[in-house]
C-alpha cells in the first residue's frame, strides 16, 4: 500500500515529518503554511497515521473521496461517499469512512464545526472523524454511532511513529521500530507456552507492577496464523490501555481485533469512559462478532472483551469451531463470575490465567491459629488450571523488570491532627525529609473524592490553602499538586497525568477510580490514607506505580515506597493512645497494606512464614545474630516517630509486628521440628490437632506440604498399614505373590497383618484405596477361592496334556490334583458345589463319574480293538491293553452276578460281544478241525497250524471229561482220543512233508523250521535201536527212506551240506580255515583221509566224484588260487596283475604258474584253465602289460603321457617311458606296441 494523497510529496519535501517526537511540533511547523495548505497537509498525516496503526491494521486507503474503479468493483462501492474525505478498509474487512477537521490552535469543536461530519454519520455507519481539536461538545460526548481521534491521540504520537509515517510516505517501508523483546520476558513467554502441552488451562502467577500488555501480545503472537484469540480484560479502562500498549509494542501485522463493549458499568469507582473515548468502535452486538470470527484472515484474531461482554461473545460462537486460545488478564475477577471456565459456555481449546497472587486473606479476622483468615485460594477453586509461578517479585527485581518495595509507617501524633487535613502534609514533609531529592513523584490515595479535591487545593509541602480554582497548580512550594478522579473526562485525565510525568515534582491526588484498572503513571511514593470500608480499592493494582522500574538499564534503582500513617492519638481530642500496640492494631489500612503485600509477593511470605518457624525452632528474631538471613524481612519495613511519638513505642512497634506478621501457627511448626523427639505432651496434642484439621478438610495445603516434607504421620494406623504394605511387596517380590502363610516365623507380624486385612475386606471395614493397593500386589482375599482357583489351573494343565478331564482317583503324576478332584466330586454329590465352580469344571470336561467315565473310555477302545482285529474276544491275558481285557472280563463277571445295566448290555450286545469265549472258542475250533479234516481226510493237525494242533492236544487230554455233545462232535470227525498215537500220527505227517520238501529224511538236529520234528526223529531211531518200535511203525518209516544209523545220517547232512556249497561256490574247495563252515571243512578233510587210507565206501565216493570232489590237498591249493585268479579277472577285467591291485599270495602265485609252465611242470589241464581267462606266460609281455596299464592310469590322472624319468609316484614307470622314447627312436619298436602307445596320446619327442 502507498500514499494516495496528491500532498504526500510535497510534504515530504518541505521536511515537515522530519525528525519529530510529538504532535505538537508538527502543528508548530504547518502554522506557518496557509490554512488551505494546512488541511492538506493534516490528510497526508492522517493517512500515513492510519497506514501505520496496527490496531487495527489498514490494508487499504482511498484518500480525497474516490474511491477507484476496481475497488468500487470488488467492495461494492459507490463511486464518492459525500462528506468523506477518506475510505479505510482494515485486514479483517471493516470499512470507516472518514473524515478531517483540522482547527489550527486546538480550539474546543462546537456542532457548528461537525455539522458536515454529523450529516455523514447519519448516511454511514461508524464514520471516524480526526481531528486535531480539543473536545467534543458536551451534548456529543455520549454518542455511539461514531468514533472520533482527537487531539489528545495525536499528542500520543512519539519520535518512533512519525518516522515510520516518513519512511511509509517514502515508499521504502512503514513498520515502526519496536525495542527487542527483554530476555527475561521472553523467558516468562516460554515458560507459559511450554506448559501448554501438557495443560489445556494453565493459572499463571505474575507478581505486582508487572506489564502484562506486552506478556499478552507475545502469547497471542505466539499462537500463529489462522488461529482465534479471546482476551478478557477486567474493565473498559483496562481494556482501553491494552489496546494502547498494544499498538506501541505490536510489530506483526497480520492481527486484527474486535473490541467487545458489552453492559458499561457505572458508579463512582469507576473510570468516565465514553464510547467516543475510543477510536475505533466498540462491538455490542453478538452478530458482528460472527462476522469477524467467519471472516477470511489469514492472522491472528483477537475478541477483547470484559466479563458483561462474554455473553455475547458465547452466542456470537454458537455452533462455531473452539477458540484456540482465552487469555484472562486478572483471575481474580472470574471468582464472582466463573462464566469463562465453563467449557459449556464458551468452548476454549486452552485457557491462561493471570493474577497477581493466589490467595488473599482479611487481615481483620482471625481463624483458630490468630491468623488472618483466609477468603479465597484460586488453586482450590474448580476449572482454574495448573498453576505456574512466572516469576517471584525478587526474580523481577534482579531481571530489571520491578525495583524492591519498603513500606514506611509514619506514626501520627495528637499534634497534627489539631487542623483537619494538616497531618496529611506534614507526613509528605516527613518523609521528604529523609529522601530529600530522592522523592520526585508521589501518589495519594485519599478515602473519598472530597477528601482529595480538598488536598488538591493546598501546597504538598506546606498545607497552604492555594489560589483561585482557575490558578490550580500555583503551589507556593516547588512542587505541582493535581488531581485525578473517576468522574474527570478522559481527554481532562489524560491531560492530568501528562502534567504529573513531566512536571520534576509533582503530588497526583486520587479517589476511587483505582477499582477499575486505571493505569497510573510511575511514583517513586504511594501513600495511602485510611479507606472507607465500603470503597473497592486493590493494592496490588495501585503498586505498579511504585514497583514498575522507569529508571533506564544501569541507572541505581530506588525501591519503591508504600507510605501508611498510624495515626497515634485516639481522636476527637482524646490523647495518645495507651501503647504503640493499641495504635497499630486501630490501624486496619497497615494490616491491609501488608496483607495485600504478603499475597504479592511470595518472597515476603516466606521470610515471614521461614522467621516463624526459626522463632519456634530456635527462638531467633530476625534482626539478631545467628538467624537465617534469608528470613530477614525487618529491612522492608521502616518507622518515622515524629515529635510528639516517645521513643520507647520502637520497640514495641517491632514487638506487634511480629505478633500479627508471624503465625502461631509458624511458630508451633519449627518448635515442634525441634521437641517432637523428645515426645512431649503438647507435642502430640498439636499433631492430633492438625490430624483433626486434615480430616475436616480444614487445613491448608501449603501447611499439609510443609507438615508432608517434614515426615508428618497424618495417621498413625495409616503408617502401620503402609509399612506393613510395604512389608507385603517386598513378599510378592521375592515369591511372585502375596500368600503369605497364616504362621511365618520370618515375620509373623506380617502375617497376622496380611489376616488382618482379609477379616476386615469382608467386614467392610477396608476402604477402597487400600483395597486397590493390596490388589495391585494380587492379594488374595478369600485363600479357599484362591486354592480352588490355583488347583484349577493345574487341572487346566492336565487337561491340556492328556486331552480330556478325566482326574483319576489315584494318580502319583500329581497326588494333589487327584485329591482335589474326588473332593470335587463329593461336593458335588452332596449338592454343596457352587454353581460357578460346576459351571467352570464342566467348561473344560471335568468327570463326575469315573466308573462312568473308565466303562465309556474302555468301551472305546474295545471299539477299537474290533475295528482292528474284527472281533470283540481280547484275550484274558493281553499284554498290549491289559487294562482292556481286565474290562472285558468284568463286563462278563458283571453279566453273570445280573449287574450290568440294561443300557450297557444293549451297547455290548451291539457290537458282538461274547459273554462266555470259552464256548465260543472251542467252536471255532472244532469248525476248523472239520476244515481240516474235510481237506486231510484226517485229524493229525501239523504244526503248520499251531493253535489248531494246541486245541486237539487239549482236547485229547481232558478226554472223557468233555461234554458229551462235544465228545460226540469229535468223534464224527473219527477223532484219535490216543496221545502218543496221535503224536506220532502227527510226527509221521511232519516227516512226510519234509521228505516232499527235500528229497530225504535227514532232517538236521537243530532244524529251526520244526524242532518238535527233529527232536522226534532222535527219539524214533532210539527207540528203534531198543527194539519199542512196532512193525507198522517201522515200515511206514522205511517206506520214506528213514535212515537207522545215526553216523550214515551224520554223512548224508554234511554231504547234503557240501552238495549246497557246491551250489553257491560252484565247487567243492571248502578251505580249511573257513570259520562259516568250519563242520563242513572238518567233514571234506576226514573224506580224503578215509578214501587215503581205503575206508570209504565205494558208493560214497561215486557220489563226491559226481560233485568234483578233489581227493589231493595240493590240488585243492591250486584250485583254491585259481578260483582267486578268476575273482580278481571278473573284478578287473584281465588277469594280467599290476601293482597294489591284488595280495602278495596271489601275485606269487601266478609268477609261480609261469615259472612251472617253463619248466614242463605245469599240466595240460592246468594251462588250458589259465589260457582260458587270457594268461600271458611271457615275463616281457607282461611287463609291457603292467607299463601299458601304469602309463593309461598316470595319463587318466594327467592328462598327459610325459611321465618324469624320476618320478616318484612310480620310478619303474619314468624309465620305462625313457627306454620307449630310445627304442622308438632306434627303430626297435614293433607297429603294434607303437599303436598301443599312440593310442595312449604318447609323445615321441
Amino acid at each position: 500500500m502507498l500514499p494516495s494523497h496528491s500532498q504526500a510529496l510535497s510534504c515530504l519535501q518541505r521536511g515537515l515529518f522530519n525528525a519529530l517526537s510529538r504532535f505538537g511540533q508538527w502543528e508548530e511547523r504547518v502554522a506557518k503554511l496557509p490554512e488551505e495548505e494546512q488541511r492538506h497537509c493534516f490528510a497526508v498525516l492522517a493517512e500515513a497515521m492510519l497506514a501505520i496503526r496496527t490496531l487495527p491494521q489498514a490494508a487499504e486507503i482511498w484518500t480525497e473521496g474516490v474511491v477507484p474503479v476496481e475497488a468500487r468493483r470488488r467492495y461494492g462501492l459507490p463511486e464518492r461517499i459525500p462528506g468523506a474525505d477518506g475510505l479505510l478498509r482494515t485486514v479483517s474487512g471493516e470499512m470507516h469512512p472518514y473524515q478531517l477537521l483540522y482547527r489550527p490552535g486546538r480550539p474546543a469543536l462546537t456542532r457548528k464545526d461537525l455539522a458536515d461530519f454529523l450529516a455523514l454519520a447519519e448516511r454511514v455507519a461508524q464514520p471516524l472523524l480526526i481531528s486535531n481539536g480539543r473536545e467534543l461538545p458536551a451534548a456529543l460526548r455520549n454518542r455511539a454511532d461514531f468514533h472520533v481521534i482527537l487531539g489528545h491521540d495525536l499528542d500520543r504520537l512519539n519520535s518512533r511513529d512519525f518516522a515510520a509515517m516518513r519512511r511509509w510516505l517514502q515508499g521504502i517501508g512503514w513498520l515502526p521500530e519496536r525495542a527487542a523483546l527483554a530476555t527475561p520476558v521472553a523467558r516468562l513467554v516460554g515458560r507459559v507456552n511450554s506448559l501448554w502441552e501438557q495443560h489445556d488451562r494453565v493459572l499463571a502467577v505474575t507478581v505486582p507492577g508487572l506489564d502484562l500488555s506486552l506478556l499478552a501480545l507475545k502469547w497471542v503472537e505466539s499462537q500463529g496464523g489462522g488461529r482465534v484469540v479471546l482476551v478478557l480484560a477486567p474493565s473498559l479502562t483496562a481494556m482501553r490501555e491494552l489496546l494502547l500498549q498494544w499498538r506501541r509494542q505490536l510489530s506483526w501485522s497480520e492481527v486484527a481485533a474486535l473490541w467487545v463493549g458489552g453492559e458499561v458499568a457505572n458508579g463512582p469507582d469507576v473510570c468516565q469512559l465514553k464510547p467516543l473515548d475510543w477510536d475505533l468502535p466498540l462491538v455490542t452486538e453478538s452478530e458482528a462478532i460472527r462476522r469477524f470470527l467467519n471472516g477470511r484472515f489469514a492472522g491472528v484474531r483477537v475478541v477483547l472483551s470484559t466479563g458483561s461482554g462474554l455473553r455475547l461473545v458465547a452466542r456470537a460462537m454458537m455452533g462455531s469451531a473452539p477458540m484456540d486460545l482465552g487469555l484472562v488478564l486478572d483471575g481474580r475477577e472470574l471468582l464472582a463470575d466463573p462464566f469463562f471456565l465453563e467449557d459449556n459456555h464458551l468452548p476454549l481449546r486452552k485457557r491462561l490465567l493471570l493474577t497477581p497472587a493466589l490467595w488473599q486473606a482479611n487481615p481483620l479476622q482471625r481463624d483458630a491459629e490468630g491468623e488472618s483468615k483466609r477468603v479465597w485460594h484460586l488453586t482450590e477453586q474448580p476449572h482454574f488450571g495448573t498453576p505456574l509461578s512466572l516469576s517471584t517479585m525478587a526474580q523481577a527485581v534482579t531481571d530489571g523488570l520491578l525495583r524492591p518495595w519498603q513500606v514506611w509507617i509514619v506514626l501520627v501524633p495528637p499534634a497534627w491532627m489539631e487542623e483537619e487535613n494538616a497531618w496529611f502534609f506534614r507526613c509528605l514533609r516527613a518523609v521528604q525529609s529523609v529522601l530529600g531529592s530522592g522523592l520526585g513523584h508521589v501518589q495519594v490515595l485519599h478515602g473519598s473524592v472530597a477528601e482529595a479535591r480538598l488536598a488538591a487545593l493546598r501546597d504538598p509541602m506546606t498545607g497552604l490553602v492555594l489560589g483561585a480554582a482557575g490558578e490550580e497548580g500555583a503551589a507556593r512550594s516547588d512542587w505541582l499538586s493535581l488531581l485525578v478522579e473517576a468522574g474527570l473526562p478522559l481527554a481532562q485525565r489524560e491531560a492530568v497525568l501528562q502534567r504529573y510525568q513531566t512536571a520534576p515534582r509533582a503530588v497526583l491526588h486520587t479517589a476511587r477510580c483505582l477499582a477499575d484498572g486505571l493505569q497510573m503513571p510511575l511514583a517513586d511514593l504511594l501513600l495511602c490514607t485510611p479507606q472507607p470500608r465500603k470503597v473497592k480499592w486493590d493494592l496490588l493494582r495501585s503498586l505498579t506505580a511504585v514497583l514498575a522500574r522507569g529508571a533506564e538499564p544501569g541507572s541505581p534503582v530506588t525501591p519503591g515506597i508504600v507510605c501508611v500513617p498510624v495515626l497515634a492519638g485516639q481522636g476527637g481530642g482524646r490523647g495518645m493512645h495507651a501503647s504503640a500496640e493499641a495504635a497499630l492494631t486501630a490501624s486496619e489500612l497497615l494490616w491491609e497494606v501488608l496483607q495485600r503485600l504478603r499475597e504479592g509477593d511470595e518472597g515476603f511470605e516466606q521470610q515471614l512464614v521461614g522467621s516463624g518457624e526459626q522463632l519456634g525452632r530456635s527462638g531467633h528474631l530476625p534482626w539478631q545474630s545467628g538467624s537465617d538471613p534469608t528470613f530477614a524481612w525487618h529491612h522492608r519495613i521502616r518507622f518515622l516517630l515524629p515529635e510528639g511519638v516517645p521513643e520507647g513505642w520502637r520497640h514495641e512497634i517491632w514487638s506487634v509486628l511480629l505478633q500479627r506478621l508471624i503465625g502461631t501457627w509458624d511458630r508451633r511448626f519449627g518448635q515442634w521440628q525441634a521437641e517432637r523427639a523428645a515426645q512431649a505432651e503438647w507435642c502430640r496434642e498439636w499433631e492430633e490437632q492438625q490430624r483433626r484439621m486434615w480430616r475436616k478438610g480444614v487445613l491448608r495445603d501449603d501447611r499439609q506440604k510443609r507438615l508432608q516434607m517434614a515426615g508428618f504421620v497424618w495417621d498413625p494406623k495409616q503408617l502401620a498399614w503402609e509399612e506393613q504394605w510395604q512389608a507385603l511387596r517386598r513378599y510378592h517380590e521375592r515369591h511372585g505373590d502375596a500368600l503369605v502363610p497364616t504362621v511365618w516365623p520370618e515375620n509373623p507380624a506380617l502375617a497376622e497383618w496380611v489376616q488382618q486385612q482379609r477379616r476386615d475386606y469382608f467386614k467392610g471395614r477396608l476402604s477402597a484405596q487400600a483395597v486397590a493397593r493390596l490388589q495391585a500386589l494380587s492379594f488374595v482375599w478369600d485363600l479357599e477361592q484362591a486354592e480352588w482357583d490355583r488347583m484349577f489351573d493345574r487341572f487346566l494343565i492336565f487337561c491340556r496334556q492328556r486331552g480330556d478331564g478325566i482326574v483319576p482317583e489315584v494318580w502319583p503324576e500329581d497326588v494333589a490334583l487327584a485329591h482335589w478332584a474326588k473332593e470335587q466330586r463329593k461336593e458335588f454329590a452332596r449338592g454343596k458345589l457352587p454353581l460357578e465352580r460346576r459351571a467352570r469344571l464342566e467348561e473344560w470336561g471335568f468327570c463326575w463319574d469315573l466308573e462312568a467315565a473308565w466303562w465309556e473310555e474302555q468301551f472305546a477302545a474295545l471299539l477299537r480293538f474290533r475295528a482292528e482285529e474284527g472281533h470283540v474276544l481280547v484275550p484274558s491275558s493281553w499284554s498290549e491293553d491289559a487294562k482292556l481285557a481286565d474290562w472285558v472280563a468284568k463286563q462278563r463277571r458283571d453279566w453273570r452276578a445280573e449287574r450290568l445295566t440294561e443300557e450297557r448290555l444293549c451297547r455290548l450286545q451291539e457290537i458282538g460281544f461274547v459273554w462266555d469265549p470259552e464256548e465260543l472258542a472251542w467252536q471255532e475250533h472244532w469248525r476248523a478241525l472239520q476244515l481240516f479234516h474235510a481237506t486231510h481226510g484226517h485229524c493229525h493237525v501239523s504244526e503248520s497250524d499251531p493253535e489248531l494242533a494246541e486245541w486237539v492236544r487239549q482236547q485229547r487230554k481232558v478226554g472223557v471229561g468233555l461234554m458229551p455233545a462235544r465228545r460226540d462232535a469229535l468223534q464224527s470227525l473219527s477223532f484219535i482220543w490216543d496221545v502218543r498215537a496221535a503224536e506220532w500220527d502227527a510226527m509221521l505227517v511232519a516227516l512226510r512233508q519234509f521228505c516232499a520238501e527235500h528229497n530225504h529224511c535227514m532232517v538236521p538236529p537243530a532244524y529251526a523250521g520244526n524242532p518238535a520234528l527233529a527232536r522226534w526223529v532222535g527219539q524214533v531211531r532210539r527207540a528203534y535201536a531198543a527194539g519199542q518200535l512196532s512193525a507198522e511203525q517201522i515200515e511206514s518209516l522205511r517206506a520214506l527212506g528213514f535212515l537207522w544209523d545215526a553216523k550214515a545220517v551224520l554223512w548224508e547232512e554234511m554231504f547234503a551240506a557240501l552238495s549246497a556249497f557246491r551250489r553257491q561256490h560252484g565247487n567243492c574247495l571248502v578251505a580249511e580255515n573257513d570259520t562259516e563252515n568250519a563242520q563242513l571243512a572238518w567233514w571234506v578233510g576226514a573224506q580224503r583221509k578215509a578214501y587215503k587210507s581205503g575206508q570209504l565206501e565205494p558208493e560214497r565216493i561215486e557220489r563226491l566224484n559226481r560233485l568234483g570232489f578233489f581227493w589231493d590237498p595240493l590240488e585243492v591249493q591250486w584250485y583254491e588260487m585259481y578260483v582267486a585268479l578268476v575273482r580278481y579277472q571278473q573284478q578287473h577285467g584281465r588277469v594280467l596283475i599290476t601293482r597294489g591291485t591284488a595280495d602278495a599270495r596271489l601275485t606269487q602265485w601266478v609268477a609261480t604258474q609261469r615259472q612251472a609252465r617253463q619248466h614242463g611242470h605245469l599240466s595240460a589241464k592246468r594251462v588250458e584253465l589259465l589260457e582260458a581267462l587270457g594268461f600271458i606266460w611271457d615275463q616281457k609281455e607282461v611287463v609291457l602289460e603292467e607299463m601299458l596299464l601304469e602309463l593309461a592310469q598316470f595319463r587318466q590322472q594327467y592328462g598327459h603321457c610325459q611321465v618324469p624319468v624320476s618320478w616318484a609316484g612310480n620310478p619303474a614307470l619314468g624309465l620305462w617311458v625313457q627306454f620307449q622314447r630310445q627304442e622308438y627312436k632306434k627303430g626297435h619298436l614293433d607297429a603294434k606296441r607303437i599303436a598301443r602307445l599312440e593310442a595312449l596320446g604318447f609323445n615321441w619327442v
